[in-house]
């Protein structure tokens, strides 16, 4: 399916315009210490824990990113084209409740987790599985992410989302990515098996969290979103220096800045149905985009 063009190339100059004046006049607090140092590395203005981006910076980091690349599942056949003119199709992600004709409305299980993972599986409607596709209720928090992923990885043999819940889900995702494909974690860079979401703890701030687990991804360049809350309707961070492009060149990268500009991702929902999609598009990248 191709991508959907929804803003006009004035409203994509408006938005980016004023993203810039955000980055590198307002910034944008990192509460991690070792992405501060990274950021200070890359080149950023460090002050505390404000990070302030500069244009040319923001434009030599985009160049470094590929205009697309594949999620490799478990199956070769089923694998993903992330950029370009391709659109994925993902479940929903993050209830925690379901509903069933015997039990009506209730927390979910991992139980649950397990049967979506196995309907998304089935559909050829959805090209990527897993996410939190609903709470494991009856997990531990500390051990619901390797069950998540256990489940995806063994009920489905398509790409799937990686866990975000910090530097030990991503962690767990990365030794559990490299098991299931039988190579080394250091060749999942040119293997990737999953993508993740990250997003901003405020309109401009990032937590330990979502740093630990962008850091991790990284270091071994696994794809990652990067969603961004706005400031207002035409300025917002709609830019990551601190993951993978700070870190090494032409890394697995997607960000969501809702403009569809440079390394551009655009994330929709469709309320109706529950399902996701990205419309990703890399416009400007220094790799043939």
């Amino acid at each position: 399916m191709r991508h959907f063009e929804y803003f006009s190339e004035s409203d994509v100059q408006q938005i980016h315009a004023a993203t810039l004046r955000v980055l590198e006049k307002v910034g944008i607090d990192f509460s991690y210490e070792p992405a501060l140092k990274v950021l200070a590395k890359g080149g950023c203005k460090v002050d505390g824990e404000r990070v302030f981006f500069t244009e040319k910076l923001i434009e030599e980091y985009i160049a470094k990113a590929p205009s697309q690349f594949t999620l490799h599942a478990r199956n070769p056949e089923k694998n993903v084209i992330i950029g370009g003119d391709n659109t994925a199709f993902v479940p929903c992600y993050g209830p925690a409740f379901v509903t069933d004709l015997d039990q009506g409305r209730r927390y979910s299980t991992l139980e649950d987790f397990n049967n979506f993972a196995k309907l998304s599986y089935v559909s050829p409607n959805i090209d990527i599985n897993g996410g939190i596709l609903c709470e494991p209720n009856d997990i531990q928090i500390d051990k619901r992410a390797a069950e998540m992923l256990y489940g995806v990885m063994r009920y489905s043999d398509k790409p799937f989302m990686g866990s975000a819940m910090g530097d030990i889900g991503a962690k767990e995702t990365i030794a559990m990515s490299a098991i299931m494909m039988g190579i080394s974690e250091d060749k999942l860079a040119e293997q990737p098996t999953s993508v993740t979401i990250q997003t901003s703890r405020t309109p401009l701030g990032y937590d330990d969290r979502m740093l630990g687990a962008m850091m991790e991804y990284a270091q071994v360049g696994m794809g990652q979103m990067a969603l961004h809350c706005r400031c207002h309707v035409t300025g917002h961070h709609g830019r990551d220096i601190g993951d993978p492009k700070c870190r090494s060149s032409g890394r697995n990268c997607i960000d969501s800045n809702d403009s569809g500009r440079d390394t551009g991702c655009v994330w929709w929902l469709l309320f109706r149905s529950g399902h996701a999609l990205w419309n990703v598009e890399y416009r400007r990248s220094g790799n043939g985009g």
